[in-house]
């Protein structure tokens, strides 16, 4: 009706080419339809898209090929003047042809492949970011799901301005914030009993799926995804309120990362200078405000929450295999090397021999390099949000009885307290130690160990049961712990002249529970609580394996992101102060059909609309029939990003005073 050139073609996956076979198409034969997975949601993170094509069979195809194929076995490209407007995968299922007779009119339909990531585990490829390097990025996060998971290699472009105030002027998808390093992120955990018997470790389960990180990823930044124009498209909701949009976009490829910049008017009219309204049935209707949003972040957490304390990571330097994480400090600080574990499970154990300068003690500790103090620069936690230690032990082989000495049976003298261990807690520049008694103290004390009837080769369970809801001395001084806070804890095992023994499972385990942050419009005579999840964020504690951050003893200085100069925060309680900002009063909703003849229409835009105002409306819902011009069933919300005054409360979801 235009004079625009339309072409679908439809290929195996698996083909290397040859001649394509013709067929024709049966009026409305490509139409586009995108569907929020959310209604009437601004912030929905899918817009999964699906074209419907209506054909005439004449018998030079073989439907019946279509509907035996499996998933993703067919690639549907659709082409507007030879450029890809959309890619997607054939829909074996619902295919349906009359039997005896040609020709005859076909259904084929195809999707996007958003709503398949739910049943895709994901499988991990590292890739190099913007240099030759391997990057845990979180854009290599969705390349390796959208192209190496899914099989959609599709250029991605997105608009995203947080800033992470640890990597100031760099993008947080594709700069210095990383995510799931050592891959602790994208898999699941089971709690097991073990032979020994500490009963309180886990193991690593099943992975998790593409779905899980994808949108954790993007739900954590405000972000939507959505295919059109022959790209994957991301943007973050509140920084689309602006006429002309800045967008950084890569190649469909997994090698290194070349960002192109550039900017996108994305604002197109509906009314008398633009999209025409068309079948006079356009209809406005209203989302009502809300006076409070709450987002919780249910955090990926293991039962032990020391990093690497079950010692499952090791790394290789040479012929030797390390224990990550974890080392001896001395004059010399090295780290350690790993053991068959002492329960006969896949892992490792630390064998602590003492190599030291007589009379100096070495120190068996977490550390990720050579300068950290000794007590210091431990696991990053918040003091607010842990609310009470469980458990806490290791298990225990002594393998040397120089520096041990025994009873006339053999057993192990443990008079003189020659194994000592430290728990440090180090807040707000304060050391705290940890009794035997359970209680803190500010005077350097260690804790003894002493296991009856041990002797040497024994393995023993160590089990602090005594120490079970150890509540935290005090509380930072602010109503929560913010970047550069010191709040973390250590644990040191002595390691004294002659002595040698090995430790496993080395493990501290708290009561669970999921930051939870609450924005509310104070002045707002609305009622409506709005809910949220994420299970990504940004989080002060570095014992929540999904958040971003480069290790765990960073995640303290890391977990603040910028909204321009508007909030600065963890990514959930920005999650929930961004959507108060766009949702805290009435958003219109606009439902309409528009005529885009002899235009260029996209999904990927937002709208002015005529006596409307000079609000912005992002679309929801379009169904795009590009035979005849138009587009039906157009859904658009009203969007705004306003710097309101609100205030905020931040909780763990396990305190039943601030939960209520």
């Amino acid at each position: 009706m235009d004079d625009q050139q339309w072409r679908i073609d439809i290929s195996d996956n698996t083909h290397d080419g040859g001649t394509p076979v013709p067929i024709r198409g049966n009026g409305s034969a490509g139409v586009v339809t995108w569907v929020a997975d959310n209604t009437d949601d601004p912030y929905s993170c899918y817009k999964s898209s699906t074209l419907t094509m209506n054909v005439i069979q004449e018998g030079q195809i073989n439907i019946s090929e279509f509907q035996v194929a499996q998933d993703r076995d067919y690639i549907v490209r659709q082409y507007q003047n030879g450029v890809l407007k959309w890619q997607g995968f054939l829909v074996p299922d619902g295919i349906s042809y009359p039997l005896l007779s040609n020709p005859n009119n076909v259904t084929l339909s195809a999707i996007c492949g958003l709503t398949m990531l739910q049943n895709i585990p994901y499988k991990h490829t590292d890739l190099q970011g913007t240099t030759s390097a391997i990057d845990y990025c979180p854009m290599n996060y969705i390349r390796d799901i959208l192209f190496l998971n899914l099989g959609a290699y599709l250029p991605v472009r997105w608009t995203n301005l947080l800033q992470c105030t640890a990597f100031d002027n760099e993008d947080i998808f594709a700069g210095s914030v990383q995510w799931s390093v050592n891959g602790e992120g994208y898999i699941s955990y089971q709690s097991y009993s073990n032979s020994i018997g500490s009963g309180n470790t886990d193991a690593p389960g099943p992975p998790q799926t593409c779905d899980y990180i994808l949108k954790g990823i993007l739900q954590s930044s405000q972000c939507t995804i959505y295919l059109a124009d022959g790209r994957w498209n991301i943007r973050r909701i509140n920084d689309l309120v602006r006429t002309t949009v800045p967008y950084k976009q890569i190649a469909a490829d997994t090698g290194i990362m070349v960002i192109n910049v550039g900017t996108q008017n994305i604002t197109k009219q509906i009314g008398r200078y633009g999209f025409n309204f068309i079948n006079q049935n356009a209809l406005v209707t209203v989302k009502q405000g809300i006076k409070t949003c709450k987002t919780t972040y249910t955090a990926n957490i293991r039962d032990n929450i020391l990093p690497n304390g079950s010692f499952d990571y090791i790394d290789k330097d040479g012929g030797l295999f390390y224990l990550r994480y974890w080392g001896i400090y001395d004059e010399t600080n090295h780290f350690v090397v790993a053991s068959d574990s002492l329960d006969n499970r896949k892992g490792y154990s630390a064998d602590l021999i003492y190599e030291g300068v007589i009379p100096n003690d070495q120190w068996f500790t977490m550390f990720t390099g050579i300068t950290n103090p000794l007590g210091k620069n431990g696991l990053s936690i918040d003091t607010n949000t842990m609310i009470a230690y469980v458990i806490f032990g290791f298990l225990l082989e002594i393998t040397g009885g120089g520096g041990f000495p025994l009873h006339d049976d053999g057993t192990i003298n443990w008079d003189g307290d020659p194994l000592r261990i430290k728990v440090i807690l180090n807040l707000g520049g304060i050391q705290w130690f940890l009794k035997k008694t359970g209680f803190w103290v500010v005077e350097d004390t260690y804790i003894p160990i002493s296991v009856d009837k041990l002797s040497l080769n024994d393995v023993a369970t160590v089990d602090f049961n005594a120490f079970q809801h150890i509540l935290l001395p005090i509380t930072p001084p602010t109503d929560k712990v913010i970047a550069g806070y010191e709040s973390n804890i250590q644990v040191l095992f002595r390691i004294a002249e002659g002595q040698s023994y090995k430790v496993d499972n080395v493990y501290l385990s708290i009561t669970k529970g999921n930051d939870v942050y609450e924005s509310t419009f104070a002045t707002s005579k609305n009622t409506t609580t709005d809910k949220r999840e994420l299970n990504i964020s940004s989080s002060f504690g570095g014992y929540q394996l999904s958040n971003l951050m480069t290790s765990p003893f960073n995640s303290g200085n890391e977990c603040d992101y910028r909204d321009a100069e508007i909030y600065t925060g963890t990514l959930t309680g920005l999650t929930s102060n961004a959507i108060m900002r766009c949702m805290y009063k009435a958003m219109r909703i606009l439902n309409t059909d528009i005529n885009v003849r002899n235009q260029f229409w996209s999904f990927d835009s937002t709208y002015l609309i005529d006596s409307m105002g000079t609000s912005l409306f992002l679309p929801l819902n379009a169904s795009y029939d590009t035979e005849k011009c138009q587009v039906n069933g157009l859904v658009a919300i009203e969007i705004r990003n306003d710097a309101i005054e609100l205030t905020e409360k931040y909780y763990n979801s396990n305190d039943s005073q601030l939960s209520n």
